[in-house]
């Protein structure tokens, strides 16, 4: 355990030990954006839309240290990036086995801006749950794993969110065949070669930091449809448009933190102490 600067504040912890926090992090997730200053500057922008349920973003750190809050809150993701650092990174860096990155889109879960609700969740989690309880068969696994909430503007007009999983898996007997078989998702015949609903990736173990950043990142993106040259159909990532960006936030304000991430296979239960670790003692592993 480093040594750092405890003040008798969550405020004053975070000011004294602001530089070493953002550093570790860069060090550990070398593609982040992570920077504590800009989760403020986002913070007071979803304040100002979620105003009537202003009581699911934290005001402070103070609020913080209390107790968690919605995934619409950026100093939740904040002390979420710390967490990971801290506690899930060492662990699927030590450990034997091969790491891999899966994501799964199914697009029956999609829904129109009208439909969108926390219920949205409800489908991705029943798949994973039924995807693990078949790769326990095949060994141990050790994983992390995020629902995720994008959207997709088609270029006939139409907009939908679109959930979806990622997933960090580490299998002392599982193979990427098995993942996938695991995983898969069944497409109408007319969606089959167009679209591929399940990807499963190996990941280096220098890569894992960076995997763990991107899961992490709980950015309200959507996927724009156009056509290039040579009247190919493809996408690309923006940021979400203004006008459904409220919708994004209203749902992700009623989803609770700890349901948008899911831990597994490690020693103790990480749910509860991601759920229930004080921010001075995550500060003092890093």
């Amino acid at each position: 355990m480093n040594h750092f600067t405890r003040p008798t504040t969550h405020s004053a912890l975070m000011r004294a030990n602001i530089s070493r926090i953002e550093r570790t992090v860069r060090q550990k997730m070398p593609k982040s954006n992570f920077r504590i200053g800009t989760a403020f500057t986002e913070q007071a922008k979803r304040a100002y839309l979620l105003n009537p349920k202003l009581d699911t973003l934290h005001a402070n750190w103070e609020s913080v240290g209390r107790g968690r809050r919605s995934s619409a809150c950026r100093l939740e993701w904040v002390r979420l990036v710390i967490f990971l650092v801290a506690y899930i990174l060492p662990v699927l860096r030590r450990e034997k086995g091969r790491l891999f990155h899966a994501v799964i889109a199914d697009k029956r879960w999609q829904v129109g801006p009208e439909d969108l609700s926390p219920d949205v969740f409800n489908r991705p989690r029943r798949k994973l749950r039924h995807a693990l309880s078949l790769l326990r068969g095949s060994g141990q696994l050790t994983y992390v794993a995020v629902y995720e909430l994008s959207a997709a503007r088609n270029l006939d007009g139409s907009y939908v969110f679109e959930p979806h999983i990622h997933v960090l898996i580490l299998t002392k007997g599982a193979i990427e065949d098995d993942l996938k078989r695991a995983f898969t998702v069944r497409q109408r015949k007319s969606e089959r070669g167009k679209s591929k609903p399940v990807r499963v990736e190996r990941v280096p173990r220098s890569e894992v930091g960076n995997v763990l950043g991107y899961l992490s990142k709980m950015k309200p993106q959507e996927r724009v449809q156009y056509e290039d040259r040579n009247g190919r159909c493809n996408r690309t990532t923006n940021r979400m448009s203004a006008d459904y960006l409220p919708l994004w936030l209203s749902c992700m304000s009623q989803t609770p933190v700890t349901q948008l991430i899911q831990f597994g296979g490690f020693a103790g239960s990480m749910t509860h102490r991601f759920a229930t670790c004080e921010m001075a003692t995550m500060i003092g592993e890093l």
